[in-house]
């Protein structure tokens, strides 16, 4: 809970460090003199993000860009970098289930989770060599399936798709069993990061479960299982966007009780064409609508924010104008965002921090989808 909220403190503040610097750079010529030192902050921001998404993972509530993924063609990506971390005295054998059900995943996160798993794998070897297995294989839970730790969910009954890593190293005792999942534990050496506390969180963000099976001297095997995806139709492709740059129209309500993120958030607006009212909580949005309900294109909304939140919020503006684009933003990933929100029907998301682009598409997919559904 910490790890989490912390993380999404950060990201309000890497909103307004990584959003003007965007920005910025979008409006300097390439031989300005600023440039080399904005672009340094803007990796800076990049990479401060990614610890907070490796916070957020540890929390359970990493950030996720979700998509049908099939585990058996990832592993086959990632089997020659893979192969590289091991030793030449020890060998990788990899072993996959050609009936395994494709996963509702994010491809990033998954990779982080093999490389992990490989990673303590390789280090539980002996110096004179052994073998890491890297298997996938389709499980059918017949029944709910109890949580191996008190960190994890039970699994209900259903299908899924299972990735083991096995070594015949060194093996756990009891005490290293139990703090395995310890944020920067270690047997090794110390600093080693989040390591298997992430790849917990990870999982865990994809309400899946772990199962480690491990003794001294016997070796250890890692079980991570993820529901099988639901069967989705075909879509194609919308490269509208591709084509020519998009441009907004009309007036966006910005709510968000954080001034930077607030004020970076209508300049990105005005630069795509929109004009912006702006408000600090919920009753000042709700003041802001009532008053000009008939000319607001959209609003975008913080999910956490004092006096009214998020959730409370869209019931009011929606009992006022039911038609209304409401897009969420937040801190948390969508699926943790739209938490309490029940049957909320909203055409839109952004995650923070966010940078330009990332805004532009969403209110471009909002706006559009709001049109459709209304007859442009």
């Amino acid at each position: 809970v910490l790890a989490g909220g912390i993380a999404h403190d950060f990201n309000n503040l890497l909103v307004a460090i990584l959003g003007n610097a965007d920005l910025a750079l979008r409006e300097l010529p390439p031989d300005a003199p600023g440039r080399a030192h904005l672009e340094e902050i803007h990796k800076a921001g990049v990479r401060a993000s990614e610890l907070t998404d490796q916070m957020l993972a540890y929390s359970g509530k990493g950030r996720f860009v979700l998509a049908s993924v099939d585990l058996n063609a990832l592993v086959g990506e990632m089997t020659d970098v893979l192969k590289s971390t091991v030793p030449a005295s020890a060998r990788l054998v990899v072993a996959l289930d050609d009936k395994l059900p494709p996963v509702t995943a994010d491809p990033a996160q998954i990779r982080q989770v093999i490389r992990n798993l490989v990673s303590n794998a390789v280090e539980a070897l002996p110096p004179t060599g052994g073998r890491v297995t890297l298997r996938t294989e389709a499980v059918t839970l017949a029944e709910r399936l109890k949580a191996p730790r008190r960190e994890l969910d039970d699994l209900p009954a259903g299908d899924y798709a299972a990735l083991q890593v096995i070594d015949n190293g060194c093996g756990m005792d009891a005490r290293t069993h139990d703090r395995v999942f310890d944020p920067f534990f270690s047997t090794k050496f110390t600093g080693r990061g989040l390591g298997m506390a992430a790849v917990l969180g990870i999982v865990r963000g994809h309400r899946g479960t772990i199962e480690i099976d491990s003794e001294p001297d016997a070796g250890t095997t890692v079980r991570v299982l993820l529901p099988a995806a639901r069967p989705q139709p075909h879509r194609e492709p919308d490269d509208a966007a591709a084509r020519q740059p998009w441009k907004g129209a009309g007036t966006v309500l910005v709510v968000d009780d954080e001034p930077s993120v607030r004020k970076l958030a209508a300049l990105m607006l005005e630069r795509m064409g929109f004009q912006t009212l702006v408000a600090a909580d919920g009753p000042e949005a709700i003041a802001l609508f009532t008053g000009h309900a008939d000319r607001i294109t959209a609003v975008l909304l913080d999910r956490t924010m004092p006096a009214l939140s998020g959730p409370q919020v869209v019931d009011r503006l929606r009992a006022l104008r039911p038609d209304v684009p409401i897009i969420l933003c937040s801190g948390y990933p969508e699926h943790q965002a739209r938490e309490d929100l029940g049957d909320v029907d909203l055409v839109g998301f952004v995650q923070k921090p966010f940078q330009y682009a990332t805004l532009v598409d969403a209110m471009r997919r909002a706006i559009e989808q709001a049109a459709d559904r209304h007859g442009r």
